[in-house]
């Protein structure tokens, strides 16, 4: 009985094993070529955490196969550091002369479909961004309309007298969707990177900051676009959807998944040719709809800094809808130094606004 529980324990961890390999290609492996890959890469945080208790129970019982699995998490520590933060201490530091305030938040249409509390919260996305005083701020699925919101008043409500506004889709009512950057220093020029897809639309705008030339980029990458209904079921949902039904709804679930993935995959290489050919010192914020563990990532990211290593201890998560993903993030090229990150816990969109602050180096 013994051997064959140890059998059963050694199956699982073979799986383990294999899916953990997996999830470590997730950021290298196109979706394009072989999509699959993508979704184990949503696992990485528990597969790494599943391999490591499996470890430390070889470890005890003095196995000498635990060369096996040891190896594995070392290779395994190659994304651990995108995803774990270890950084210990307060993310509060008093600010500097020169440093920029970066201020990154999807807004959700500063909530204008919320008919009950919707002109509440987007009240409280202004007091917010006003509080933080950021130097620039980066928004996704941004959204002006002349009965709900104006940039041009909201950018003098957040005192940032520059922006610039990319359209992605513009409403039969006239309302207007897509990414905007604002900015207390002058914008020199904006560049648009539509992506095809409408409402998921990516910019650069080149800032004068006190006599230097940066380069900033806001992106939103695609979205799957599935609604709750499909995913979010209540015990009386399942009893009463079919097994067929739930067959066809976690089919469709996955091929809009993978739509997605594919998608993001051409977006990040798009965005990478553009870093690619600026010449400024680059920081670059947006919404990937993508885990540290995932090409997009990777491909968007390349040997720029992630801002989130100077934040708190953890994952980092910035969707509170699940609780381990962070699908938000800034990098900052290495022209700059990072010098704070913090994750605002303010649950008014459905994304978290993070804070981060940079300096530019002599």
């Amino acid at each position: 009985m013994r051997k064959l529980l140890e059998f059963l324990f050694f199956i699982v961890y073979g799986v383990i094993v294999l899916v953990f390999l997996g999830a470590i290609l997730a950021t290298v492996v196109n979706p394009q070529f072989a999509w699959p890959f993508a979704f184990l890469g949503l696992g990485y945080p528990v597969l790494f955490i599943a391999l490591f208790l499996y470890t430390i129970i070889l470890l005890f019982r003095k196995k000498k196969r635990i060369v096996y699995p040891a190896i594995l998490l070392l290779i395994g520590l190659i994304a651990l550091p995108n995803v774990f933060n270890f950084h210990f201490g307060s993310t509060k530091k008093e600010a500097k002369a020169n440093e920029l305030k970066i201020l990154n938040y999807n807004v959700r249409n500063f909530e204008h479909y919320d008919k009950t509390s919707g002109a509440e919260k987007r009240d409280k996305i202004i007091a917010l961004i006003k509080d933080e005083s950021p130097d620039i701020l980066c928004l996704q699925e941004a959204y002006q309309h002349p009965k709900h919101i104006l940039f041009n008043s909201f950018s003098s409500k957040v005192d940032l007298s520059n922006y610039h506004f990319e359209v992605g889709v513009t409403a039969k009512s006239g309302g207007q969707f897509g990414v905007a950057v604002f900015s207390k220093y002058p914008i020199v020029e904006s560049r648009s990177y539509p992506f095809g897809s409408g409402g998921n639309v990516g910019t650069q705008v080149i800032l004068d900051v006190k006599g230097d030339t940066i380069s900033v980029f806001n992106i939103h990458l695609e979205s799957a676009n599935i609604e709750n209904s499909y995913y979010n079921y209540s015990n009386q949902d399942i009893d009463d959807i079919s097994q067929k039904e739930y067959s066809q709804r976690t089919k469709r679930v996955a091929m809009q998944l993978r739509d997605a993935y594919m998608k993001r995959s051409d977006q990040a290489k798009q965005i990478r040719k553009e870093i690619n050919e600026t010449s400024y010192p680059v920081i670059v914020c947006g919404d990937f709809n993508d885990t540290p563990v995932s090409f997009a990532y990777s491909k968007v990211k390349g040997g720029m800094q992630d801002t989130f290593k100077k934040g708190g201890f953890g994952l980092g998560n910035t969707y509170p809808a699940i609780p381990i993903v962070r699908i938000d993030h800034v990098f900052a090229s290495n022209d700059f130094s990072v010098n704070s990150y913090q994750i605002k816990k303010e649950k008014i969109s459905d994304h978290y606004p993070i804070v981060t602050t940079l300096e530019l180096k002599e």
